[in-house]
């Protein structure tokens, strides 16, 4: 398995002999080195996809503009879209004809294209710099297959476009949740049941009856089907001219029926207004997709595909049984067409019998399955090698795709399948990422020098000022260390208050700068500079902080323009190595921690200011509407009980956590050698919120933990402590190792839920696995 997963297309996307493919054969999508893509769609002529960075990247036909990089020229290969885009995260893709639309992780709406018919959404009074007119001219090109008169049409408009992508402000404030583009509509879902359309109505494709053409959103209701109010859109898909959502389970189409693509057991024109097909009615569905005048749907339960509409290409799979016009009534059989077609749907079978199917994807004249095995199915016109075949021809029935592996590697597993136009598109699961954030170890400690709550000693300046303070950052100085130990709760110091606060500051952060010194500088009002940094001096020499004394002491040397010899500046230790001396050490500690280990009761110690202000949980606790404000031991064992997997001691995954929390690290190969507390540690580290610590977990056990017998009990493990990175990895190991995995007892007691998450993506073994020896794959 690669470990960047790998993006194969058939077929051809753009202009034929362009896109960098074969189209006879299948390929590699190139210039995607280092690039883990997620998902992706596939439109007339153009494609897109999304990385597991939330990039976008277009290729083929750039006519319109619908490859959003700024102009109308041809991709041959996927190219990074910037732009408003640049910053955010993209999470959902479509491609409709001309024109694509995204939502990313924040809800907003993002369009570009062609807006003849409005389909983009956006309204505006004044051309805006990315929107322009062109005039086209498609009549050479055979995969577009637009009727003659749009042809001529085309020939003699000016088409409005955006060839970058811009926000559809009508959702603004709202979350937008998923997007789907026909040919020239396109349909929107929000949450709580809310679906809106927009751009050509002709047919009556965006669901409402009114206009012909909606250039802004309109809301669709789906209420008259049958479908109750507020039942969740779950999902949506646009053909050329009609439409279909799962809403409640239930799903509903309209638009033009022509061909019967509405499945409602009827030809007409079309049908203005969503309708539930019946026939479903009894079905979940799991995936469903529109083609040019065809759909088709997956049932949740079996993984059957059901398809109906148009058969002009075979692209129903029926094999040779719909050689004919299949007609339901008197008055349709004297229709003079002569396109076989199906107006209800019907189950495929052939190739797909007993196969338990994931997804399918309706593309012009054919289309694509994918099932839970991972296994890639293709059937309908194949003039351009879309089936994945080799030959240009067509496919009657499905077709396995057999994709080629790497060297050395077992056959690749499809994570996501996209059909268009003349082009099929898939990808491949790829190890997941596991990333540590830079940690926020100096933004917490920087605050610790407001938390008066915490104070254990007050220094007295010049005799009557007093600024708190903690003797556990104090003695970051040795020199002052040394002199705190035998004090009570007070230190005089003959210093100026402003001196005073920057030399804390200093003292507390560990760094100092040209903007503190402003700052600085500006409390202490009209003084000669000079004289600042003499009181500074004074102030740190009270503190016993050479490095800011000498510091200074350069200050006023380049003041007065001497040329006396300053000793070479020797910065503080660093914070975190400051601190490590004192995990579990009584020396300055105001808490303390108990427990029962085997009969002995155990005792930690601990400093609030530190604990308070690197963990918000001890930071609530020790506030005053928590008993633990006012213990001055605080029982640990309920929590060390519900954090022990019984693999380590009692308490040392909790010391651990401590040392992590004083330090910002867990300790160079530390894991390595306790590696029996990785899964108490990361226990603790979800009931704390330490996400950091978490991450530091996470690699550390993808990197060192996961194997066949443990990787079903540390998917658990990740999913009921919230250890995403974690969980990603196990679910990439199991469906790579599916057949060995099932064997073990770690599979047999995994949570039933958790395992469907698996088995829906990929069906791991026979009823029997793991039971009496044996390890089919489906």
């Amino acid at each position: 398995m690669s470990e960047w997963g790998d993006v194969f297309g058939f077929g051809v996307c753009g202009e034929p002999q362009q896109a960098g493919f074969n189209e006879l054969s299948i390929s590699r999508v190139s210039h995607l080195q280092e690039i883990r893509v997620t998902a992706g769609s596939v439109g007339l002529a153009h494609a897109a996809l999304v990385s597991d960075t939330g990039h976008l990247y277009t290729f083929g036909k750039g006519k319109y503009g619908r490859l959003g990089n700024g102009y109308e020229s041809n991709n041959n290969y996927p190219m990074k879209v910037s732009g408003v885009l640049k910053k955010k995260r993209v999470v959902k893709v479509s491609c409709g004809a001309f024109h694509t639309a995204v939502v990313t992780s924040n809800g907003e709406l993002y369009t570009f294209g062609r807006n003849d018919s409005g389909q983009l959404g956006v309204v505006w009074k004044n051309t805006p710099s990315t929107a322009t007119t062109a005039k086209t001219d498609v009549s050479n090109l055979p995969h577009y297959n637009l009727p003659n008169k749009d042809k001529e049409k085309e020939k003699q408009e000016e088409i409005p476009l955006l060839t970058e992508p811009q926000m559809v402000n009508f959702f603004s404030g709202r979350v937008v949740q998923n997007v789907a583009c026909g040919t020239n509509h396109t349909l929107i879902s929000l949450g709580r049941g809310e679906l809106y359309g927009f751009g050509d109505n002709s047919f009556g494709q965006v669901g409402v009856i009114g206009e012909k053409k909606y250039f802004a959103p309109v809301k669709v209701s789906l209420e008259l089907s049958g479908v109750e109010f507020g039942a969740p859109v779950s999902l949506i898909s646009c053909g050329s001219s009609f439409s279909a959502v799962v809403a409640g389970r239930k799903l509903c189409t309209w638009g033009k029926n022509d061909k019967g693509q509405c499945g409602q057991g009827f030809l007409t024109e079309f049908i203005s207004a969503p309708a539930l097909v019946p026939t479903l009615a009894k079905i979940d569905i799991r995936s469903v997709s529109c083609g040019l005048e065809h759909m088709g749907i997956v049932s949740q339960s079996d993984g059957a595909v059901y398809m109906w509409g148009s058969n002009s290409h075979a692209q129903l799979g029926f094999g040779d049984i719909l050689n004919t016009v299949l007609v339901m009534s008197a008055q349709e059989s004297s229709s003079s067409t002569q396109t076989p077609f199906c107006v209800n749907p019907r189950q495929v079978k052939e190739a797909l019998f007993n196969k338990r199917c994931y997804s399918l994807s309706c593309g012009s004249y054919h289309t694509a399955v994918l099932t839970e095995a991972r296994e890639v199915f293709t059937f309908g016109l194949g003039d351009f090698g879309q089936l994945g075949n080799n030959v240009a021809s067509n496919a009657s029935s499905p077709y396995h795709v057999r994709l080629p592996a790497h060297k050395g590697e077992h056959k690749p597993l499809v994570a996501f399948l996209e059909a268009g136009g003349r082009f099929s598109l898939c990808g491949t699961i790829f190890k997941p990422l596991v990333t540590i954030s830079s940690g926020t170890f100096k933004e917490d400690t920087d605050q610790i020098l407001a938390f008066d709550n915490y104070s254990d000693i007050q220094i007295i300046a010049n005799g009557n000022e007093r600024t708190k303070a903690h003797k556990i950052m104090l003695s970051r100085s040795e020199q002052l260390q040394n002199l705190i130990k035998d004090l009570g709760q007070e230190l005089p110091l003959e210093v100026d208050p402003v001196p005073l606060a920057l030399a804390l500051n200093y003292l507390y952060k560990g760094d100092f700068n040209e903007q503190a010194e402003r700052e600085f500088l500006n409390k202490a009002g009209n003084i000669v500079p000079i004289d600042f940094w003499r009181q500074i001096v004074k102030a740190s020499e009270s503190l016993r902080l050479e490095y800011l004394r000498d510091y200074s002491l350069r200050k006023i040397q380049t003041l007065s323009g001497a040329k006396d010899v300053v000793p070479a500046l020797v910065p503080l230790p660093h914070l975190g190595d400051h601190l490590s001396n004192f995990v579990n050490k009584d020396l300055f500690h105001d808490i303390v921690f108990t427990y029962e280990n085997s009969g002995v009761q155990e005792y930690v110690y601990a400093h609030k200011v530190i604990l308070a202000g690197r963990c918000e949980r001890f930071r609530n606790e020790f506030s005053g509407n928590f008993a633990e404000s006012k213990m001055a031991a605080i029982p640990i064992d309920g929590i060390l009980d519900a954090t022990n997997a019984g693999n380590a001691p009692t308490g040392v995954a909790f010391k651990r956590m401590l040392y992590y929390l004083y330090t910002g690290n867990i300790g160079d190969n530390w894991l390595e050698e306790n590696p029996d507390v990785a899964v108490d540690l990361l226990m603790l580290s979800n009931e704390y919120g330490l996400d950091h610590l978490k991450q530091c977990i996470e690699s550390f056990m993808v990197t060192n933990a996961i194997d066949v017998e443990n990787v079903s009990s540390l998917f658990q493990l990740a999913n009921t402590y919230e250890a995403t990175q974690l969980k990603a990895f196990c679910e990439y190991f199991i469906m790579c190792e599916i057949d060995n995995v099932a064997m073990t007892e770690g599979w047999k007691n995994l949570d039933s839920e958790l395992a469907q998450q698996i088995t829906s993506k990929r069906k791991p073994v026979s009823e029997n696995a793991g039971k009496d020896g044996k390890c089919t794959l489906q």
